[in-house]
């Protein structure tokens, strides 16, 4: 077993000293496993904060993907780890939905690309009621954890709607 897997290990189990310890003694916190996964990568999916904000405090890359083109944000997400996809948005991951996924949570037309509409904080509920009622759960998750962390700003972007916390 190599030091990378190690960490990777810890970061499954939810152990920040242990992967304190695996990053001391010299593995890459970007270091990646046979799925091409890096500790941030388990850490997320797994909800595991506390080792995500280590991993996180120490480099670790918020746009690496996996073989299957995930990043430790859409695995939080995937698995319903909201406080794990708050952290990393938090510290800078992008988490878009595109024109379409957004229409249809506001039934409306998507925004040609180029044009950039803010969603006032107080637009918000709307926006969750709208999800609600459409029976998108991750994007209701997603708002409520957002706006449980305090001050939350939302745009529809080029690519589609932009959260930032």
């Amino acid at each position: 077993m190599t030091i990378k897997d190690v960490l990777i290990g810890h970061a499954a189990s939810g152990n920040p000293n242990g992967c304190r310890a695996a990053l001391e003694q010299g593995a890459e916190v970007n270091a990646v496993d046979r799925y091409e996964m890096t500790a941030a990568h388990v850490a997320a999916y797994y909800g595991h904060t506390d080792c995500l904000r280590l991993l996180l405090d120490r480099g670790a890359d918020l746009d690496l993907r996996d073989r299957d083109g995930h990043r430790p944000v859409d695995d939080a997400v995937r698995a319903e780890r909201w406080s794990a996809a708050a952290l990393l948005i938090r510290h800078g991951a992008d988490v878009s939905l595109g024109h379409s996924q957004m229409a249809r949570v506001l039934g409306a037309d998507p925004h040609p690309a180029g044009i950039v509409t803010k969603i006032p904080s107080e637009q918000l509920p709307k926006v969750r009621a709208a999800a609600t009622r459409k029976g998108l759960t991750k994007i209701v998750a997603l708002i409520d954890a957002f706006r449980s962390q305090g001050n939350v700003s939302t745009e529809l972007a080029p690519k589609g709607l932009r959260m930032r916390v």
